[in-house]
């Protein structure tokens, strides 16, 4: 039990170490680690490789959620100012 939780929380803490890094290498190498992190945790909570990967993945999908909200949207017009 103590060992899922200090071996997810070092690789959770050297990944946001390598993302404060300028190297562009160094912050993918953080990107990789959080996707890690991630899976190590919800592997270590649930007894499941599936369901790690698959709480892994949902990090590649985030920006498409981004994407799909700004386009559904509303475009309600704040002001509308007619020009002579």
């Amino acid at each position: 039990m103590l060992f899922g939780f200090f071996l997810t929380l070092g690789v959770g803490v050297l990944s946001i170490a390598l993302r404060s890094f300028q190297n562009s290498y160094s912050q993918k190498a953080g990107a990789l680690g959080i996707l890690i992190a991630t899976f190590l945790a919800v592997y270590f909570i649930t007894s499941s490789w599936v369901l790690g990967i698959a709480a892994a993945v949902i990090w590649l999908f985030l920006p498409w959620l981004e994407i799909l909200i700004r386009l559904c949207a509303p475009r309600l017009l704040m002001e509308n100012h007619l020009s002579p």
